[in-house]
C-alpha cells in the first residue's frame, strides 16, 4: 500500500486502489481517499496497535465505509467493474471484522476492536450522515 503523509502526519492518503478482502468478495478503496487509518486511545497501544499489516486496510476501509456509507466492490466480467452499494453503520462494522479475519488477527483482538466500533462509532457515523 503506498501512501503520503498529510496533516503533519496525523493522516494518510492512498497513492494507488487498495483492494480488501474478505472470504467473499474484493472490496476497492479509491487513490486519494484520507484515513487517520486507526483512532485508538493510547492506553490501549499495547494491546491494540493502531498501525500494522494486518489492522491497516481494516481500518482504512472502515474509515471509507463510515464517509460514505457505502461499499465498492470488484466484479470479474462485469461491464462496470466496480459495484457500489450503500451501507448501514451494522453492516459497515460487521464488514471491518470481516477483514480483519481474513487477514488472520487474532480472534480476541477481532472482538476487542469490533466491540470498540460497535460501542464508540456512532458518533462518527452520524458525524458523516449530513
Amino acid at each position: 500500500m503506498r501512501v503520503t503523509l498529510i496533516d503533519g502526519g496525523r493522516k494518510i492518503r492512498l497513492d494507488q486502489d487498495v483492494i480488501v478482502k474478505t472470504n467473499f468478495r474484493h472490496y476497492v478503496i479509491p487513490c486519494g481517499f484520507t484515513s487517520d487509518i486507526v483512532s485508538v486511545p493510547r492506553v490501549f497501544h499495547g494491546i491494540l496497535p493502531p498501525v500494522g499489516a494486518r489492522y491497516s486496510s481494516a481500518a482504512i476501509f472502515h474509515d471509507f465505509m463510515y464517509r460514505l456509507h457505502e461499499v465498492r466492490w470488484m466484479i470479474k466480467g462485469s461491464p462496470s467493474p466496480l459495484q457500489r452499494h450503500s451501507v448501514t453503520r451494522k453492516q459497515a462494522d460487521q464488514l471491518f471484522k470481516e477483514v480483519l479475519q481474513y487477514n488472520n488477527v487474532r480472534s480476541w483482538r477481532v472482538f476487542a476492536r469490533y466491540r470498540a466500533v460497535r460501542m464508540f462509532g456512532k458518533k462518527s457515523w452520524r458525524k458523516n450522515n449530513a
